[in-house]
Parts: structure tokens; sequence; C-alpha cells
């Protein structure tokens, strides 16, 4: 293909315009190279991909996020590193990299099961974004008994009723759905419905 003048000066001025772009977008951020302006950029980065459908700008406020977070060393095997492998998951899970992020994950939950115990509801978040990086692998079955034991654990802290059951009993029907299991899946969609009901 020739470049004309005229399209070469078109790609001069979007290369010029996306520093602007990045820096409008992060312009309400804080400037403390800390957890809140990691979160703030993560926040910011993940609406210009789901929203706005701008991967480029989206992607830069993504890895702007990750180079914060991957300059924090919390204490090893602490609650505060499983918040910080969460974190970077959830980063590399926003940039399309699952691979990357299935074992920050996994490192997340181990450390939170031992660390809290195995029944405590700071695995339950954790259980249910490492579900969607494995049903999104077609991992259903694997993803499975995370969820599962995830509504066990929010039926005994918070009741039968609560609104938080919603997420993992959605994803438990759709794998209901995929593996064939139209009678279960049908037997959990009604339950949420009776959760919408009853906190409407």
């Amino acid at each position: 293909m020739i470049i004309t003048p005229f399209f070469r000066s078109a790609l001069v001025g979007l290369f010029l315009a996306m520093p602007s772009i990045v820096l409008a977008q992060t312009a309400d951020c804080p400037t403390t190279g800390d957890n809140q302006e990691a979160e703030c950029l993560y926040k910011k980065g993940v609406a210009a991909v789901e929203v706005d459908h701008n991967l480029t700008v989206g992607h830069q406020l993504l890895l702007q996020a990750l180079n914060i977070r991957d300059k924090q060393t919390p204490a090893q095997n602490s609650p505060e590193q499983a918040e910080q492998f969460l974190a970077v998951a959830d980063i590399y899970s926003a940039l399309g990299r699952n691979g990357k992020a299935e074992p920050m994950y996994r490192h997340s939950l181990n450390i939170l099961r031992n660390t809290l115990g195995p029944d405590h509801l700071e695995t339950v978040k954790v259980v249910d974004r490492l579900a969607l990086i494995l049903m999104d692998a077609g991992r259903f079955v694997e993803a499975e008994p995370g969820l599962k034991h995830s509504v066990a654990i929010i039926e005994k802290a918070k009741g039968p009723d609560s609104p938080d059951l919603i997420s993992p009993l959605d994803k438990l029907a759709w794998i209901c759905d995929v593996l064939h299991r139209g009678t279960e899946a049908s037997a959990y969609r009604k339950r949420i419905e009776g959760i919408k009901a009853k906190n409407s």
C-alpha cells in the first residue's frame, strides 16, 4: 500500500493524539504510585476496553496499573500478598492474558485458604474470578466444585437469600447448560429469581 501525504499526516496525528487521550483518561487518578492509583488505572483501563472499545488506550492504562502493582512487595503468604496476586491477576485477565492470570488467582486462593481458612468469605471473590478463567477455557467441570463451595460459604455467612449468591449460582447454571444438565440449570435460575424477588 502506498502511504499518501494525507494518510501519513493522519497517522502522525493519531500517534500524537494517543498520549493525550491516555493523559485525559488518567487526569483524575492520584499520582501516588500506590494501590489507590493502580486501582484507578485498572478501572479506567477496563472501561476503555469494555465500554469505549478502545483496546489501545485500555491496554496502556492496564499496563500502567500492572507496573505499579509489580513494584509492591507485601509480606510473604499474608492476606496482603493474596490481595496483591488477585489485583495482578485481574489486570492480566483484563488484558486477555488468562494464562498469566490463572496461576495468580490460584496463588491468591491458596494463601487465603491457608491464612484465613478454607471457608472464609474472602475466598469467594477469588473463586468467582478463577471460575471465569476456567469457563472461558472450556474447563467447566473444573470450575464447578469451587463455585458450589462458594455457595455454601455465602449461605453460612449471609443466609440463603443473600444477593451475593447470584453470581456463583448464575455461573453454575451456565455450567449445567453446557454439560447438558438442564434440570439443574433451571433449578439454579429459579433460585436466582427467588433471591432477586426477596431483595427487591
